[in-house]
């Protein structure tokens, strides 16, 4: 229920100003405010009470538990890397072409869709097999 008045809440915003607003800043504050209003929903959306979702936000923005060396960890850092790369990458210039250039192909041949086609493969089987060996992990919607 709060998570479905909390998207509603933000729906009505951005009917009624937020648009408006959005014109006027700029992309990468756009894409911030837009990653940060979704990561607060789901949180709603997961968690089984208020208490949870209130305890579990108030940990997600402290920092004051955060060892530095914790954060320098090959692991969580070539994560976080890698996270942000993907999350930032379409507003740089290469971004948008490498972006208008998958969408938009000036022509496709058998080769072209190879060389999508193979490294997505790739991340597919190495994601399935990252979750596979987690052990269990039901689908989302299972835990209600």
């Amino acid at each position: 229920i709060i998570w479905g008045a909390y998207h509603g809440l933000f729906l009505v915003m951005e009917r009624g100003f937020l648009l408006k607003v959005y014109k006027h800043i700029p992309v990468f504050i756009k894409v911030i405010f837009t990653f940060l209003v979704v990561m607060v929903g789901w949180v709603f959306f997961r968690s089984e009470n208020l208490t949870s979702a209130f305890a579990y936000l108030s940990k997600m923005f402290s920092f004051a538990d955060i060892k530095a060396y914790e954060l320098l960890d090959g692991r969580v850092l070539f994560i976080l890397i890698l996270a942000s790369v993907f999350s930032f990458f379409h507003l740089l210039p290469t971004g948008k072409k490498i972006q208008k250039y998958i969408y938009f192909p000036p022509e496709m041949n058998i080769g072209k869709h190879l060389a999508f086609t193979i490294p997505v493969m790739i991340l597919l089987i190495l994601s399935v097999a990252s979750v596979t060996t987690l052990g269990f992990n039901p689908f989302i919607y299972f835990r209600f």
